[in-house]
Formats: structure tokens, C-alpha cells, sequence
């Protein structure tokens, strides 16, 4: 038996450190000092939306204050202004954007790249190129699966008026939480073309927030190779987090038999996995096992908190539910969408290598028949009590 540790993807980390190797050669240079600053456009997001005839629609977010608004936006003179053209191919897009701008489009200060759910659906590869090709690019830019028009997305967030792109940033890094995760571009782009640990992204769509409309970040969108095939709840984008080691803590809720509609709620805390691989006979199988210590948040009158069978028979329903969750996110995954967005191939690989090198070519149909057990250790560790049956001290 082997335990897999997840390593950073080589191939990203090498995209990454050629894009930083790229930008500072371009600054020791001095070759951005020999473009008149005048001349240049930051880029601050990209919105890619599926066009007709199999074509591109290309919208960027220009920030310069110098700008004229695009067409319709009347005389006023804005931080930022949103430019949009179809093509057969971005590179296309892109230059009719600088003619309507005026402008060359400067991108290594971009920090969001929309891709429409319709475009993505459809398949992305022939657009890839772009940021594989484009030095410019910034490899750090959040990938985004946009439920509406990507054009749509960048323009109307009333939440994010003034400088979009940058309360952007914030809002991923504070919203993704732990139900929610996604990928930049020098990670998102090579999973493309891998078997045993495939892309996703986080999707954004539009929510009512107190009669405004507002952003959120939401479900995951599960990729094979450069398809989008499906979505991941918000319950089953945690699991994600946790199986991945991306996120060590969350919050689950369940209701009780015979104790009414309202739930328990539980805060996971020091989420732990292990996931071990194994090869018999040519068949692979797994062992997952889940370790946390859990706080209740919110309980029934009803429950005796201080009895200490009672604390037990939560503790068993609290991991039942963990399990559940978690055999459910592996189902959606490996057999509903057939794609390997958790890393199992990736954990093959590493523990056995000759195997893996045997079983790549047809890795997808393997996933739907993988063996998986689960297990999962859970301790009550506050009840929100002032004395704990335990001995614990509360908080």
C-alpha cells in the first residue's frame, strides 16, 4: 500500500515559471519603456462567449480612465470601459477590439478569464492556443465558468462598478470558501490534456441580494479533456475541496428523525484525507479515509446535548452523512461524468507508475468501475454547552 501526496502539476509550475522568466527578461529589457505608455490598454478581464457560425466573441475590460466608452454607454467617461468582437479565431477578435480601442491591450495586469457555459459545452481547444501562445498573458488569472452571456457577466455587476476586476480578485479569494474551488490559467490549461487529473472551474451567476443584483461564486464545472460535461452542487464542490486537500474545514447539516424540520448544524474543523491506492490482479481500487473534529452550531431543543449516548448516535449520523456526501461527489464524477477531477489517476501514478503507464490509454473507462471505500472519523469536540461530557472547555 502506498499513500498518495499530491504534488503541484510539473507542467503548470513550469508554464508559471516561464511566464515570470518571460516578464522579467521583458523588464530588465526595457522593451515595455520603448512602447509610449500612451499607446497601451490594461486589460483587467476576458469574457469568452460562444458567436454564430461556430465563431468567437471576444469582450475585455479595458481600465483606463482615458478611454472613450464604447457604443451605447452614452458620454460618460468611466474607470474602466468594455469592448466586445466576433471572430473566427480570439487572435481576430482581439485585434478588432484594438482598433475599436485605439489602443494596444495590454494583459499581464488580468486578473479574470469568463468562459460562457455554452462555449465551454461546445469545447474550447481550438481557443486554447491563445493563452498557450500569448506571452502576455497572465498566468495567475482566475478561470470562471460564467451561467450567462460572459459578456453579460463583466458588464452588469453592480457590485463590481468601479474597477471590476480588481473586487474580483477579493471575491474569489474570499468567497470560494469551502464550497467552492478553481484554478488559474497556468494550472487550469494543462489539465486540459490530462487523463488522471482533469480540469474544472468554479461557475458565476447572477443572485437577487436585497433588490439588487449581485455575483456569486457557485457550483464547480467538471471538464473532460476541453468539454465541460456537468456540474458539482455546492455540497459536492466541498467534497472536492477536502478530497483534493484544497480545504481543511466546512459546514454540514442534516435533520433528524422524529425531531422536526429544523437541522443540526455542524462546523467541520482540521479536515484530514487519505487516499491510498491499491493494484490487484490488474484492478484498482481505493481507500478513502476522512478524519475532522466537528463543533454544532445549531441544534433541536429536543436534544439532550448533555446525555452521552445521545453525543454517539450524532457522531455516527454526522459521518454517515460525511460518507454519504462524499460517495455521492465520487459517483457524479467518475461514473455520471466520466472524468477524473479528483486525482485518482494522479494518485496511481505516483504510488505505481508501471501500472499506470498500462492503464492510461483507457483511464476513463476505468473510472466507472473503480472501487472506493470510504471511511470517516468524526468527534463531536463542542457541543456549545458551558461543560462538555467530555471534559472539553467551550469556546
Amino acid at each position: 500500500m502506498h499513500t498518495w501526496k499530491r504534488p503541484y502539476s510539473r507542467l503548470g509550475l513550469r508554464l508559471l515559471k516561464g511566464f515570470s522568466l518571460l516578464f522579467l527578461l521583458l523588464v530588465m529589457s526595457g522593451c515595455w519603456g520603448q512602447k509610449n505608455i500612451d499607446q497601451l490598454t490594461v486589460v483587467a478581464a476576458i469574457g469568452l462567449d460562444a458567436a454564430p457560425d461556430d465563431r468567437i466573441e471576444m469582450s475585455v475590460q479595458l481600465v483606463n480612465p482615458t478611454l472613450p466608452v464604447a457604443a451605447g454607454a452614452g458620454g460618460q467617461r468611466r474607470p474602466f470601459a468594455m469592448y466586445a468582437a466576433e471572430g473566427d479565431t480570439i487572435f481576430e477578435a482581439m485585434e478588432q477590439i484594438r482598433k475599436q480601442a485605439k489602443k494596444n491591450l495590454f494583459f499581464p495586469q488580468s486578473r479574470i478569464i469568463l468562459i460562457e457555459e455554452e462555449l465551454a459545452r461546445r469545447g474550447i481547444e481550438e481557443y486554447t492556443d491563445f493563452f498557450w501562445r500569448d506571452t502576455q498573458q497572465n498566468p495567475l488569472s482566475w478561470i470562471l465558468i460564467s451561467k450567462q452571456p460572459a459578456r453579460d457577466t463583466l458588464q452588469k455587476s453592480k457590485e463590481l462598478e468601479d474597477v471590476p476586476s480588481e473586487e474580483w480578485s477579493d471575491f474569489i479569494k474570499n468567497r470560494r470558501g469551502n464550497s467552492s474551488v478553481t484554478l488559474e490559467l497556468y494550472k487550469f490549461l494543462p489539465r486540459l490534456d490530462q487523463v488522471g487529473f482533469q480540469a474544472y472551474a468554479a461557475g458565476i451567476a447572477p443572485v437577487s441580494k436585497g433588490g439588487e443584483e449581485t455575483m456569486a461564486i457557485r457550483e464547480i464545472a467538471v471538464f473532460k479533456q476541453h468539454k465541460l460535461v456537468g456540474w458539482l452542487t455546492d455540497r459536492q464542490a466541498q467534497v472536492l475541496g477536502w478530497l483534493q486537500g484544497k480545504s481543511h474545514n466546512g459546514m454540514i447539516q442534516f435533520e433528524l428523525q422524529d425531531r422536526g424540520p429544523k437541522p443540526v448544524v455542524f462546523e467541520l474543523k482540521q479536515i484530514k484525507v487519505r487516499l491510498v491506492p491499491s493494484v490487484y490482479r490488474n484492478r484498482v481500487a481505493y481507500r478513502v479515509g476522512i478524519r475532522a473534529k466537528a463543533e454544532l452550531k445549531s441544534s433541536v431543543k429536543s436534544l439532550d446535548l448533555t446525555d452521552v449516548q445521545t453525543n454517539r448516535l450524532l457522531e455516527k449520523k454526522l459521518a454517515a452523512q460525511i460518507r454519504e456526501s462524499v460517495e455521492q461527489t465520487i459517483e457524479r464524477v467518475c461514473r455520471t461524468y466520466n472524468s477524473d477531477v479528483i486525482g485518482f489517476g494522479e494518485a496511481l501514478h505516483q504510488s505505481y507508475p508501471r501500472q499506470w503507464k498500462r492503464m492510461k490509454k483507457r483511464w476513463n473507462e476505468e473510472l466507472a468501475d473503480l472501487d472506493v471505500q470510504v471511511s470517516v472519523s468524526v468527534p463531536i469536540i463542542k457541543t456549545g454547552l458551558k461543560s462538555d461530557q467530555r471534559g472539553l472547555q467551550p469556546e
